[in-house]
């Protein structure tokens, strides 16, 4: 395990580790991260102090999850967007042939950033990577679980099972964790009971066969029938007149 210093020069903060030359200069991996940037891993500069060789990641801005968690407990949300974060750097990796297991996985070296509110991550191509880190932050969820989350409590446990198990890949026990995500069934839409056939949408079809219903039900006299009612009325009304006015 490399001994880490935190050093503060002016405006920007470093988390520092020595390293031997020869192994910085016949290791690739180094100069790849160092020329490159990628999204979800810590800016890393390689520095000649004196004559020794120091590793320099600038976490200016960034905050860790130990410090972050001591104020609150995690929740399934954090180990949901933690892994996920982990899992998107696992595929930042791949550009520069670096494994998984250079992610440097405990939770005082994993930082969250600030202004974006996303997690960026110590890749460091150590020369002894089997330090286990999978158990160690799982191990760490399991220190500051919020025990009343039913999903986190039971996802959690899970995923510490497989890790013991020798379940290695970032994206299994992500997979795994979401699982275990209960999804919200929609508000279904309150069902609406109207006489009036055009208001509900039917088609011409559907509204002729409600109207039908309607009508032998409470018998609605169609367009034609009101008419044909109002010519008789009118009829018996003039013959009625008629005979009044015969009358006198």
């Amino acid at each position: 395990m490399k001994d880490w210093t935190v050093i503060r020069e002016l405006n920007h903060t470093y988390l520092v580790c020595d390293e031997d030359e020869d192994y910085i200069m016949s290791d690739f991996r180094f100069r790849m991260l160092r020329e490159n940037k990628a999204t979800y891993l810590v800016s890393m500069d390689i520095r000649n102090i004196n004559g020794v060789f120091k590793v320099y990641y600038d976490i200016t801005d960034l905050e860790s999850v130990e410090a972050v968690i001591q104020a609150h407990t995690i929740t399934y949300n954090d180990m949901e967007n933690i892994l996920k974060s982990v899992v998107m750097a696992s595929s930042e990796l791949e550009k520069f042939f670096c494994e998984e297991d250079t992610l440097v996985l405990l939770p005082n070296l994993i930082f969250k950033n600030r202004e974006t509110d996303s997690y960026e991550f110590i890749c460091y191509p150590d020369r002894s990577p089997e330090n286990n880190y999978q158990l160690k932050l799982i191990s760490f969820f399991m220190e500051h679980i919020e025990v009343k989350d039913e999903d986190a409590t039971e996802g959690l446990f899970e995923i510490y099972d497989m890790a013991i198990n020798g379940v290695k890949k970032y994206k299994t026990l992500y997979e795994k964790l979401i699982s275990h995500r209960k999804e919200e069934e929609p508000d279904k839409p309150l069902e609406q009971e109207s006489l009036n056939a055009y208001d509900d949408g039917y088609k011409k079809e559907e509204r002729e066969n409600a109207m039908k219903k309607l009508r032998e039900k409470y018998y609605i006299p169609s367009l034609q029938e009101s008419l044909a009612g109002l010519f008789l009325l009118s009829g018996i009304i003039s013959v009625c007149v008629y005979i009044y006015l015969g009358w006198i």
